[in-house]
């Protein structure tokens, strides 16, 4: 893993070709999921998949990683010297991405790093330019459509101005709630986490402002959670922390894809990783947690998004629709691990999560959920063979072929969940720190050995990829378009109000971009189902999801074999853990 961290800074320069890497991050790349069908096409796209690839420099990675070393650390698996010189160049590698356009001291983050356009400052992860110095253009012409690769290229080049969101803020949060609870193992790094991030509850007033405007595949994937609310209500964790006052305020430098927010799952999840985190670690000399104690709104947005978290796995809502519940993190097991680290950080705080009611209930409904239908929804994708049990999801597997290009990443993530969810804290005075609850079934510990040993095994071998689809973009094929989907609010952004149900979708590339297109308030239950039976803008409304690897669906991903390998040590520090504390 530490060989995948950059050691030092390098432009990107098209001839020679040399790719932009950034000082301490590990490294990730864009890659598009080419499939096929015949042995030539599959053969070809296999090769595109694999090798067409640019490297990026996003703070995601590198935060995730920093976190997996200290978890692996707080379990006495690893040696992590307080001032180890790669861990804080990675600290200040990810602190660097802090949104300049905010206070100082307000933790709120962007993916990319950013720089100064007209006044604001703006993710610049250099792709455009890319493209043009290297010709990709010629290069697509020859291998795929050239009509399909500047649909995708051109509409990914404007993603990417995207906003500071409340993902990569809440990983951060995350981040210096587990620096704060091993403040005297690394009083450094802590010191330095809180000097850039003094001001969490800025953030915190920031959620509470962006629920308005909803982007039509979120709300067509939440409506059945909102209709069986009491008091429905839009107040979520939405990944963009933007509205479209602000969206029109910096356009074309910074602005929401598709000038609406959205919900993701996972999003959600590390929202409330994060914002358990930054309380029960009372970040801030304890203004997080007096904060969340005194705004009822903000716990409310808490509250919500727990139950949406919980209602997505016991419906299994989640894992039937992956394309629009979880938009920019494709692996269910990626959601499934999120949400159940969050439940067992507030297993573990024990009688501080008790003492706030909002988090107590949040703890059991998520706990609830994630020992029943979560842990089955785990035990049914397993798979067996002589070295022991893994977990494929999408990468590399058509039709009968499976590849397994993602395997040791999804085999990492589902024993993580399966250790989260069903382990708890020692408390027999030996010395171990883990173990099997009481309630843990007979099948738990025996899967999550068989996991461990696929990855003893192949990790370290070369013979599976260690790919992943970590992160994506959140057009992955005809069942994600959002305007597919019904919506109450249509317009351009200078007012003029557009029919979806007699129109069609503007022919100007301008007017296109300029769509707004979601849904505002909750329609009766009734109402909606009208609706999803009409066509918008001359579509029908996509009702089941056709798999990642459906023909002509090739979107971008982000993989990381860093990842892949942070993952791992963390199912490997735990396990490890459990093998030092028998059930007691």
């Amino acid at each position: 893993m530490q060989a995948e961290q950059v050691q030092r800074s390098l432009p990107f320069q098209p001839f020679p070709l040399q790719w932009r890497v950034d000082q301490g991050l590990y490294r990730s790349e864009i890659h598009l999921n080419f499939v096929g069908q015949g042995w030539w096409e599959d053969e070809s796209n296999t090769l595109l998949r694999r090798n067409f690839a640019i490297p990026d420099s996003n703070m995601f990675v590198t935060t995730f990683i920093l976190s997996a070393l200290l978890e692996a650390a707080s379990l006495d698996a690893i040696e992590l010297a307080p001032d180890d010189q790669s861990f804080h160049l990675a600290l200040d590698a990810v602190l660097s991405f802090k949104d300049k356009n905010r206070p100082a001291g307000v933790p709120v983050y962007s993916f990319w790093p950013q720089e100064k356009i007209n006044g604001t400052w703006a993710a610049n992860p250099f792709v455009a330019e890319i493209f043009k110095s290297v010709g990709l253009e010629g290069f697509y012409e020859e291998c795929v459509s050239i009509e399909f690769a500047a649909v995708v290229l051109e509409g990914y080049i404007k993603a990417y101005h995207i906003p500071a969101d409340l993902d990569d803020s809440s990983v951060n949060m995350a981040l210096g709630g587990m620096l704060a609870a091993q403040r005297d193992k690394f009083p450094q790094a802590y010191a330095k986490w809180e000097a850039v991030n003094s001001n969490v509850t800025g953030l915190f007033e920031l959620i509470n402002k962006f629920t308005d405007l909803i982007d039509p595949r979120s709300y067509y994937f939440m409506h059945p959670f909102l209709a069986q609310l009491s008091q429905p209500s839009l107040a979520l964790g939405c990944t963009w922390l933007m509205d479209l006052v602000g969206d029109n305020k910096t356009s074309g430098v910074v602005g929401m894809p598709f000038h609406v927010n959205n919900v993701d799952m996972t999003v959600i999840s590390n929202f409330l990783y994060g914002t358990s985190q930054a309380v029960l670690e009372e970040l801030n000399g304890g203004a997080a947690k007096q904060y969340f104690i005194s705004h009822p709104d903000f716990q409310q947005v808490y509250e919500n998004s727990a139950q949406a978290i919980s209602w997505a796995i016991e419906t299994g809502a989640a894992a039937a629709r992956p394309d629009i519940s979880l938009l920019y993190y494709p692996s269910i097991y990626d959601f499934l691990w999120m949400a159940a680290r969050t439940a067992r950080y507030l297993n573990a705080k024990g009688s501080a999560t008790n003492a706030i009611p909002t988090l107590a209930r949040a703890k059991d409904r998520l706990t609830a959920a994630l020992k029943d239908a979560g842990t089955q929804q785990i035990l049914a994708s397993a798979h067996y063979d002589s070295v022991g049990a893994y977990w494929d999801d999408f990468l590399g597997d058509y039709g009968q072929v499976e590849r397994g290009e993602d395997r040791l990443f999804s085999t990492a993530l589902a024993i993580n969940m399966l250790i989260d969810v069903w382990s708890v804290p020692s408390t027999n005075g030996s010395g171990c720190k883990l173990q099997w609850a009481r309630d843990v079934p007979e099948t738990i510990a025996p899967l999550v050995s068989g996991g461990i040993a696929y990855l003893r095994r192949y990790l370290l071998s070369g013979e599976f990829e260690l790919g992943n689809a970590f992160f994506s973009g959140s057009m992955k094929g005809d069942t994600t378009a959002p305007w597919s989907y019904p919506a109450t609010y249509s317009h351009l952004r200078n007012g003029t109000a557009l029919d979806p149900i007699t129109g069609a979708l503007p022919d100007d590339a301008q007017d296109w971009f300029n769509l707004v297109y979601g849904m505002k308030g909750v329609v009766p239950d009734s109402t909606y189902r009208k609706m999803t039976d009409l066509k918008w803008w001359g579509n029908s409304t996509p009702k089941q999801f056709l798999g990642f690897n459906a023909p002509g669906s090739a979107w971008p991903y982000w993989s990381s074999p860093a990842m892949t390998y942070a993952m791992s040590l963390i199912a490997l520090a735990n396990f490890q853990a459990l093998q030092q504390c028998p059930i007691s």
